[in-house]
């Protein structure tokens, strides 16, 4: 297998990845299953509109983009987090509002459209498409998944709860890949040199998803008493 290939199935492997991360919400929550081919047409849209795009900015603006979508990375995951917490409490007390709340995992996010962009980036560099062919790959593949997965979700009959459940476990992935891709981004550079760990941007994340973490334990002890 050539390396075009690889590179060409790797990607929209992770696009795949992706897809299913938002057909969970889908598939977990109360919605319609009309509004999940709502979100996955979207997402399709979405991807043509970058591939694009792709074709219209230079790298080094993107790259910029993709610094700057790093500490959004973040924030979605203590969003998540907070949510699922949120999503499970409310359950637990007889309220069903994953209407509301499945938006956090499923509705386009920062991490999903620099995913994208990535991806459309990746296969025109390895494929000869234009740039809207390209993001018509990308769309068909992440909305083909969100589809065929939040069927798959939803025949397995699981309570709201477990949308919540789901949205804490991807908090904290997100959480790691926070803390993991400036130190790897790094490591890329060689530029290793004692004395610029950066305390702030590493410790402050952790603390606030230790705090987050202990007001969920805090409120099941409490809903259990």
């Amino acid at each position: 297998m050539s390396l075009t290939n690889v590179a060409v199935i790797g990607v929209l492997t992770s696009i795949a990845v992706f897809g299913i991360k938002t057909g969970a919400g889908c598939g977990l929550s109360s919605i319609r299953k009309r509004d999940a081919l709502y979100v996955a047409a979207g997402y399709l849209v979405i991807s043509i509109f970058i591939g694009y795009l792709i074709t219209l900015f230079s790298i080094d603006l993107m790259q910029g983009l993709l610094n700057l979508g790093l500490a959004f990375h973040t924030m979605l995951a203590l969003a998540l987090i907070a949510a699922g917490v949120y999503t499970t409490r409310k359950w637990n007390s007889g309220s069903d509002v994953t209407k509301r709340t499945f938006a956090i995992l499923s509705l386009p996010c920062p991490v999903c459209l620099a995913a994208i962009f990535i991806a459309c980036s990746i296969l025109a560099s390895h494929i000869g498409m234009g740039g809207i062919a390209i993001g018509i790959i990308v769309g068909t593949t992440f909305s083909v998944f969100v589809i065929v997965s939040s069927l798959f979700f939803r025949r397995l009959g699981k309570t709201p709860a477990a949308l919540g459940d789901a949205m804490i476990f991807i908090g904290l992935f997100y959480i790691l890949g926070a803390l993991l891709m400036p130190a790897y981004m790094k490591t890329k550079q060689l530029d290793i040199a004692p004395g610029n760990f950066d305390l702030a941007g590493t410790v402050v994340p952790l603390i606030a998803l230790l705090f987050i973490i202990a007001i969920g334990f805090a409120i099941g002890r409490a809903e259990e008493q």
